[in-house]
């Protein structure tokens, strides 16, 4: 049961994971994007967004 928003993350975090996700990665990730949904517009959104994050945590470091 999902109880909060971290909670919702951390299981998108652990099942893109499982299914392949690499950190700093940026847009190779299309195989364990295709795997969460098969919308090609989502994938690429969802590849860009982590592409900038990683991009900001890297600056920060």
């Amino acid at each position: 049961m999902v109880r909060s928003s971290a909670d919702t993350v951390a299981s998108i975090a652990n099942y893109l994971r499982a299914h392949g996700w690499r950190r700093g990665a940026g847009f190779d990730q299309y195989g364990p994007l295709s795997e969460w949904n098969k919308a090609s517009v989502y994938q690429k959104a969802i590849a860009y967004a982590a592409n900038k994050i990683d991009e900001g945590s890297s600056a920060a470091r």
